[in-house]
Order: structure tokens, then C-alpha cells, then sequence
């Protein structure tokens, strides 16, 4: 569902509809596929709420609620909601503050997933809110994948590499394959943004050449 601030529009464009005891306004948009709860930006907060509650009295708690947005902009406070958050960079350097979202996050409820670009391989405290997120959506330097990946505790992780030096990637590859690292990630997917991979990268793992037509062999991790 889609949330759009009140604008000078005939009423014609809307329906309303009793939401748990609120008469609230919708449309159905031609440009998104999901209605749309129409609401002045003052009123975001308490629109939120019943339409929550409506879902937590239809479908109970065997659904799962998440809320995706950015950090700067509103965040509910509703009962049995994730959030799936992204801080992007909004000034020409590309830089985040990370202070900022420390603290943020500090104070945040329930993360399910963050979507961010740390472009300086400056890291969160080891004790932040941030490495028990769930899943990340992360753009980062190769040489602060290791550090990264040591402190995460989330189940997913989406890397995406800019930086040519692939040593430190090559040695937490070979520590990953020993189990070493990484005891709790489920799913781990890491893009190198090089038009032809490194040969050092590949040949340090023993990558070799495969006939598209033979089928891959299977690795299997170490048991815990």
C-alpha cells in the first residue's frame, strides 16, 4: 500500500472506507499498482494506525508486517512491524554520517532489513544495532569485507565491491570455506564490479573453467 499527501484534487478521485472505526479517503492509482491511502502529511501517523490494526484483526500475527522508507522520513511505531530501511548519501561526497545512524538506529524498532553505500571503510561500533539487522543490501570497498562480515550477525547479506584490491577478499573466502566466519549467514551473494574477475581472485579458490553443458559440482560447508 502507498501513502500520498493530500493535494488539490476533486473528491471524485477518492472512495472512503470505515477502517477499524476511522473513515478513511483511497484511490486506486494508474501509476502504481497498490492503493493509495490519502491523508494530509500531518496525519501520516494516525492513518497508519488503523490501517494496522485492520491487518493485525484480518490476518492476526501469521503475517509478517514490514514498513519500508527512509531513515530521514517517517518511521510508525505500530505493534508486530519490521522496518526495511536505506540510508543513501544525500550531499555530492557520497558520504554518511556515521554517528548519525548509530544513534538512529539505537532508538529504531524492529530492523529486517538496511539498504546503504559505505563508501569510506569506516565501520559501525562492534556493539551497534546495525550488525543484528536481518539482511543487508550493502555497496562497500573490498578491503572492508572481511571486517564486516566478521561482526555481522544477520542471516542475509548483498555485497556489492568497487575496490581492485581483492587480497582481503581472497583470505576471508579461504576462511569462510573453514568455517571460521560467518557461523550464523544463511545466504551470502558478493558482486564485483570488474569487467573480468581478477586472476589471482580466481585462481587462489581453485575456480577452473565448467562446459555449460556438464552439471557444477556442489560444495558443502563444514557442519557447526
Amino acid at each position: 500500500m502507498e501513502f500520498t499527501e493530500r493535494r488539490e484534487e476533486t473528491k471524485n478521485d477518492y472512495f472512503q472506507l470505515n477502517v477499524s472505526g476511522k473513515i478513511m479517503n483511497f484511490r486506486l492509482s494508474n501509476q502504481y499498482q497498490d492503493p493509495e491511502a490519502y491523508c494530509h502529511p500531518s496525519d501520516k501517523e494516525s492513518a497508519m494506525e488503523p490501517i494496522h490494526n485492520y491487518f493485525l484483526d484480518f490476518f492476526g500475527d501469521t503475517v509478517e508486517y514490514q514498513y519500508v522508507g527512509h531513515y530521514k522520513e517517517f518511521i510508525p511505531h505500530l505493534p508486530k512491524v519490521s522496518l526495511c530501511l536505506s540510508f543513501w548519501a544525500d550531499n555530492v561526497e557520497g558520504t554518511i554520517d556515521i554517528k548519525d545512524i548509530e544513534e538512529y538506529l539505537a532508538s529504531s524498532p524492529v530492523l529486517k532489513h538496511i539498504s546503504m553505500e559505505l563508501v569510506k571503510p569506516e565501520l559501525f561500533c562492534p556493539e551497534s544495532e546495525f550488525w543484528q539487522v536481518e539482511s543487508i543490501t550493502l555497496i562497500i570497498n573490498n578491503n572492508t569485507v572481511p571486517a564486516f562480515l566478521r561482526h555481522f550477525r544477520g542471516r542475509q547479506a548483498f555485497l556489492r565491491c568497487y575496490d581492485r584490491n581483492t587480497l582481503d577478499l581472497i583470505e576471508f573466502m579461504n576462511r569462510s570455506r573453514t568455517g571460521e566466519q560467518c557461523q550464523k549467514l544463511e545466504y551470502l551473494k558478493i558482486a564485483i564490479e570488474f569487467n573480468n574477475l581478477p586472476n589471482e581472485l580466481l585462481n587462489e579458490n581453485g575456480v577452473k573453467h565448467i562446459d555449460a553443458i556438464k552439471k557444477s559440482p556442489m560444495h558443502t560447508l563444514p557442519k557447526r
